[in-house]
């Protein structure tokens, strides 16, 4: 007798990459966070903290969209720091520049 192809799952056997659970990401949460760490550091005409603030929003609002439909937030507390570090870039920037002149 042949023994078939398919057999009951067992403790430690490998999950089978069809049922294996979504691998949730949110790239531009991340990408917020860098950019609001760069913009505390190098500043030049605002443009970082700028795109800090906007890119950690569109991350914010990724995470927001993940929990409407049951998932995790991912992201959202890196969006949230690239969003306050963001802030502070700006407010850095305007204060160093805006006493230069």
């Amino acid at each position: 007798m042949t023994q078939s192809s398919h057999e009951p799952d067992q403790p430690g056997s490998p999950v089978s990459p069809l049922y294996a659970p979504p691998v949730l990401r949110n790239p531009r949460a991340r990408a917020g966070l860098l950019l609001g760490a760069v913009s505390v550091v190098v500043n030049p005409v605002l443009l970082v903290s700028i795109a800090a603030l906007i890119v950690s929003g569109l991350g914010l609002q990724r995470a927001g969209q993940m929990t409407q439909f049951g998932y995790a937030p991912v992201g959202r507390k890196q969006a949230l720091g690239g969003l306050v570090l963001g802030t502070a870039g700006l407010i850095a920037s305007i204060t160093l520049k805006g006493g230069l002149f």
